[in-house]
């Protein structure tokens, strides 16, 4: 899908919510960015206590997503809805329009209670418009997170030119802040509300088993940190953060062979981890079990690819991007001063400005900036100091470092050469050597004040 420069790409988001959908479309909108792609959420009212005014839940902050109230529509503007949200697809007439498909069952479940509501109330209002695969929705693309997904679309119709991967991934937090180093001889598993095939296998097991569902993220962090085994049998719509958390933890998977368990692209551990789910194979899980736990590092070695993939997600995401827009990354090096609001920071900024090379100056790190006066603007719960008509967005060391993660800012300006100061630039924000540019200036004490 071709992008213009005048283009405006917008993500339908839920709004006020914590969820794996909205982490998603925080996680592409960022990434959309990241291409200097002008990119906007428009956040869909999903709890009762929705804000308008402040839509964004404060788990997201951190993402620097601007968004908008409602779509421009144009031809050149691109619409991308995540597939739970699809009856959306049709709030637009001229612009175009990408489905993302993350989680299937959710996309045929939305259907299901939508069309169970209307047969109860079927003179209340009109039947929402549904996504289908006919030649009235043939000039929508889609994007897919999984192989799963798009192996979906094939069966429906779909052509290849209309299908491109797009997938998501873990974040940097979760990433930086796992631990797996005290393990016990404890399984984690998916568990479902209904007696199934798990519950045979643990009646099999001698070992202790702690469920993952309805736990809070941190619990859930600290039990993978100890547990030498995931084990999902559900559904796997979907590649989900749950399973690639697990992996990242350094817990063997074991799984079924259904949805995105089925085909060794989305889950590429070996055949040997992967089972039917029947009576006689239950038998086979339980030993498995037993004899990860017997021999826990080489079982665990053994999926080493699949926890490399897991890794590699953030970029392949980036480049896939790339191919399903045809655009290249920004020319320009995207920069974060380090110095704040002081004089220095100010003609930091006014000198790579004036220069236009390529270093673009577009944040400046204060944490104790005042956000206030003439030259201070606020937009979006955002902070901005504006200097020669140019624009740099005013954020915290935290932010700084969440941002470069993401890939936003590449490069730090550090206004002195004192190991001392790079030596804090590194423990707050902790960026790579080469990514640290020492700019030194002539200015004296009173100037920095």
């Amino acid at each position: 899908m071709l992008v213009y420069p005048e283009s405006k790409i917008y993500i339908l988001c839920p709004g006020n919510n914590r969820s794996e959908t909205a982490e998603r479309c925080h996680q592409l909108a960022s990434q959309l960015i990241r291409l200097n792609l002008d990119t906007y959420m428009i956040y869909l009212p999903s709890v009762e206590d929705f804000n308008a005014e402040n839509p964004v839940d404060a788990a997201y902050q951190e993402y620097n997503i601007p968004y908008d109230s409602g779509v421009e529509d144009d031809a050149k503007n691109i619409l991308i809805v995540p597939e739970v949200a699809a009856t959306y697809l049709y709030l637009t007439k001229e612009t175009r329009r990408v489905l993302w498909w993350v989680d299937v069952k959710a996309f045929l479940r939305d259907i299901a209670v939508k069309a169970i509501d209307q047969i109860e109330n079927i003179l209340a209002e009109p039947m929402p418009r549904f996504f289908s695969f006919n030649r009235f929705d043939s000039d929508v693309e889609h994007w897919t997170q999984s192989e799963y997904a798009r192996q979906f679309l094939k069966v429906n119709g779909v052509p290849d030119e209309k299908i491109f991967s797009v997938s998501d991934h873990l974040t940097q937090n979760f990433i930086e802040t796992a631990k797996p180093s005290d393990k016990k001889n404890l399984i984690a598993y998916k568990k479902t509300s209904d007696k199934d095939f798990t519950d045979v296998v643990k009646d099999l097991s001698e070992n202790e088993w702690w469920p993952v569902e309805d736990a809070r993220p941190e619990i859930v962090q600290k039990l993978f940190d100890r547990a030498k085994i995931y084990v999902d049998f559900g559904e796997l719509a979907s590649k989900e953060q749950l399973m690639r958390e697990a992996a990242l933890s350094n817990c063997v998977i074991i799984t079924g062979k259904r949805g995105v368990a089925a085909n060794d692209i989305d889950i590429n551990i070996p055949a040997e981890f992967k089972f039917e789910e029947t009576v006689d194979s239950a038998v086979d899980v339980a030993a498995k079990i037993q004899d990860v736990i017997k021999n826990f590092e080489a079982e665990l070695d053994k999926q080493q690819d699949f926890r490399n993939e897991i890794l590699r997600e953030k970029n392949n995401m980036f480049n896939e991007l790339q191919a399903a827009l045809e655009v290249k990354p920004a020319e320009k090096i995207s920069a974060g001063i380090i110095y704040g609001m002081s004089n220095i920071g100010r003609a930091i900024a006014e000198i790579l400005i004036k220069q236009d090379g390529e270093i673009l100056p577009q944040f400046i790190v204060d944490d104790t900036a005042e956000l206030s006066g003439e030259e201070v603007s606020h937009e979006q719960n955002r902070h901005y100091l504006n200097l020669n008509n140019h624009r740099l967005q005013i954020i915290s060391g935290a932010v700084a470092k969440f941002l470069y993660n993401e890939g936003r800012i590449q490069k730090f300006i550090v206004p002195t050469d004192a190991k001392e100061y790079i030596d804090i630039v590194k423990r707050a924000i902790n960026p790579a050597d080469e990514d640290i540019i020492v700019l030194k200036l002539e200015v004296s004490e009173n100037e920095q004040d």
